[in-house]
């Protein structure tokens, strides 16, 4: 350590208040005979216990006549109690910039006193317009000249790099040199220095020992330090009782950290038992004393009842006590009691905005949020972006995440799907479930990194391994479809059934739609039922269409059109495109509702417009017969020929508007070529229309064989005017009985 040089006006100053020291020891009639004699140092005693009221009434008149006689006797002590009694207004009207410039005058003496005061006022911005360099560069010169407070000062000037370049190094040293002449202040500060490894290893034991050495003196910050070592167990054994001890004796001195300390014991039961309203007591003392976080503990106090009757008035005050000190914390608990108890989203986002200023985290995540759902101020994705990329620079896993799905979707930022794969990553290897999911779908989609599937089933894997139902969802529809993958409907299902029973929608109507066609699990209606009531009472447009097949064929639950119809129209409301075509066809028909061909037209046109083929076969029925808008076999033919070649009656239909004229020109031979095609899509009608054909030498040369083969197929599929037109050909002996069993043997080995 350092050791304290003695200059001349660190040796005058020591003289001087040993001197000070023994006048004041002196009877007043003493004092009063040696100032009257023009003795200065008594004439100072005398002022200064005038102003304090000791011995004597207290008497400013009195106290500034005997400084001033002092002080014009050259007594610079008396000086600078005279420009102390300005600084305070003691006597005369409080004038900081009066009391600096005597102060100054002072320091240019190389009085040790005014120059570290004359830094506090540059510190401060008291008297002078605040400028910490000049602040530090009197500290500095004060600390040199080997005075004590100074050395203090200007060594939290280089812990903090207060108007000097910080260096806990040299802050370390200029504590020591106060230390070293017994400055319980100096010693205070070493503690802390050994307690944080400020310019030096952390050594609790070390740090106590200053802390002691300090409190012996009678320096109350030091008790309360002294409280907090026992309560952590810092270079002492844990000692609760002793904390509180040593809480008290710094609380009984006024010490508002104490306070504070001692009420956190009685809140949270440390040393003594839990007493809400003794910590109540103790947390407003601290306040009166301008305890900023004792003011924001009685803010939570009232806000929750606790020790007092619950009044968020009270606690708002208390919490913007503290936030108006620019305390971010209770900043941010007063935006929370704005949002969540007051319901007043303006106020909540201005005290946010103030404690993400300064960089409260939470608060930046909060602010984002209401940028982001515009609450409490227009939606603004870009402010939301900035303040969700803050909280990402901590490694926060769900917004490392956040930002990655802004990039996905261009929220407040340009699409950048290769950014977006980036942060995923990033968050995903923090474990976070939902970027595992996202990056797997990137995998899958090729969105930002080439397509593969491995990867995809890699990072699904790991989410759900995480619990993460969508990703048992994506992962069965893999094995489903067999993509990257062998198919495998048993596992398909059984990732369904896993999110399934953790309340994912889209999974719950999977494993009834596996049951309902036994696909990956026995088939087996009553627990189809039961998992698409699930997804079709959470709203889910594909359970409400599959439970309304269930009604419709009366699978596992007792058939009801009715109770169909009301399923197809809630999916239908939903956007669901054959649901739209089940109300339309339901309309059409009569199924559940009373026939209305105006709305039947109507919902088929909407699914029409989906590119649903059936919904456009049935439009062109419409037009056909006139069902809910004006006959038009031309319209008819359109939509015929939109509902495209997987619409075998759409197929068989053409046909049929060839072999009436309907909307063409009457053609038997064209006639023939469509009804083959839907014939051959299995359309009992259509192989039925082709034997006919057949038989009669329509579009075609008359063929019996022919005609015959058709039939049988037809009949086959339950075609009653087949079985009709074959009894014929037998009895006209254009067929044999036999001939027909051939025909059935030979089709059905097919």
């Amino acid at each position: 350590m350092s050791i304290v040089v003695e200059t001349k006006e660190l040796l005058d100053y020591k003289n001087e208040e040993k001197l000070f020291k023994s006048y004041s020891k002196k009877l007043l009639v003493e004092l009063f005979s040696l100032a009257d004699n023009n003795d200065s140092m008594a004439q100072c005693v005398l002022g200064i216990k005038y102003r304090n009221g000791e011995s004597v009434e207290k008497n400013y008149d009195e106290s500034l006549l005997w400084l001033k006689k002092a002080s014009e006797n050259g007594l610079l002590k008396a000086k600078y109690e005279l420009a102390e009694s300005h600084y305070f207004g003691y006597g005369v009207e409080k004038n900081y910039k009066k009391a600096a410039e005597m102060y100054l005058e002072l320091a240019n003496s190389n009085y040790l006193p005014a120059q570290c005061t004359l830094g506090y006022c540059y510190d401060t911005g008291e008297g002078v317009e605040r400028d910490l360099k000049t602040a530090a560069m009197w500290y500095k010169k004060a600390a040199d000249l080997g005075y004590a407070k100074a050395q203090c000062n200007i060594g939290v000037c280089y812990r903090y790099g207060d108007g000097i370049e910080k260096d806990e190094a040299k802050a370390f040293e200029y504590f020591s040199l106060a230390a070293n002449q017994h400055d319980k202040v100096g010693q205070f500060y070493m503690a802390i220095c050994y307690e944080n490894g400020v310019g030096v290893e952390i050594n609790y034991v070390t740090a106590m020992d200053y802390y002691n050495k300090s409190a012996k003196q009678g320096h109350v910050p030091s008790k309360c330090n002294i409280g907090y070592m026992y309560e952590k167990g810092l270079g002492v054994e844990a000692d609760p009782i002793k904390a509180v001890e040593w809480y008290t004796k710094g609380a009984a001195k006024g010490d508002a950290p104490s306070q504070y300390n001692l009420a956190r014991c009685y809140e949270f039961q440390v040393g003594v038992e839990k007493n809400y309203t003794k910590a109540l007591e103790l947390y407003t003392k601290a306040a009166q004393s301008g305890h900023i976080l004792s003011f924001r503990s009685l803010g939570y106090f009232y806000k929750e009842g606790q020790g007092v009757e619950k009044d968020l008035n009270e606690s708002v005050m208390w919490y913007k006590r503290a936030a108006e000190k620019n305390d971010s914390d209770s900043q941010y608990d007063l935006a929370m009691v704005y949002e969540k108890n007051l319901g007043n989203y303006n106020e909540a986002f201005y005290w946010y905005k103030k404690a993400a200023d300064n960089n409260h985290i939470d608060a930046c995540d909060k602010l984002a949020d209401m940028f982001y759902d515009g609450r409490g101020v227009e939606r603004n994705y870009e402010e939301a972006f900035k303040y969700y990329l803050k909280v990402a620079e901590t490694n926060s896993k769900w917004h490392v995440g956040r930002i990655g799905y802004m990039y996905d979707y261009g929220l407040g930022v340009n699409v950048d799907k290769t950014k977006a794969v980036e942060y995923y990553l990033k968050a995903a290897l923090l474990g976070h479930a939902a970027s595992m999911f996202n990056l797997a779908n990137s995998y899958a989609n090729a969105d930002g990194v080439e397509q593969d599937y491995s990867k995809a089933i890699e990072w699904y894997t790991k989410a759900v391994e995480e619990g993460h139902a969508a990703s048992m969802y994506n992962l069965g529809l893999i094995y489903e479809n067999g993509r990257g993958i062998e198919a495998n409907k048993e596992k398909a299902f059984e990732l369904y059934k896993k999110a399934a029973d953790l309340g994912h929608v889209k999974s719950q109507t999977e494993v009834g739609a596996c049951y309902y066609f036994g696909e990956g699990v026995e088939k087996n209606y009553e627990e189809a039922v039961k998992w698409l009531k699930l997804s079709a009472e959470a709203g889910h447009a594909y359970g409400l269409y599959y439970l309304g097949l269930c009604y419709e064929n009366g699978r596992g639950i007792e058939k009801s059109y009715t109770e169909a119809f009301k399923c197809y129209e809630k999916a239908a409301a939903m956007g669901h495109t054959k649901s739209i075509y089940c109300v339309g066809y339901a309309y059409f028909f009569g199924e559940g509702v009373k026939i209305d061909y105006n709305k039947a037209y109507e919902m088929l046109s909407k699914a029409a417009n989906e590119g649903h083929e059936y919904a456009t076969y049935y439009v062109g029925r419409c037009y056909h017969y006139g069902n809910g808008v004006l006959r038009d076999y031309s319209k008819a033919l359109e939509y015929y020929y939109k509902a495209g070649e997987d619409c075998s009656i759409a197929l068989y239909s053409i046909g049929d508007a060839y072999y009436w004229g309907h909307g063409v020109e009457k053609s038997y031979s064209i006639a023939l070529e469509w009804y083959k095609k839907a014939a051959d899509k299995g359309l009992a009608k259509a192989l039925y229309s082709v034997g006919s054909c057949y038989y009669c030498g329509k579009g075609v040369e008359k063929d019996y064989a022919k005609a015959a083969y058709y039939l049988v197929r037809a009949k086959d599929k339950g075609n009653s005017y087949a079985e009709d037109l074959l009894n014929t050909m037998v009895k006209d002996n254009r067929i044999s009985k036999k001939e027909i069993e051939e025909l059935e043997k030979n089709i059905e080995s097919e």
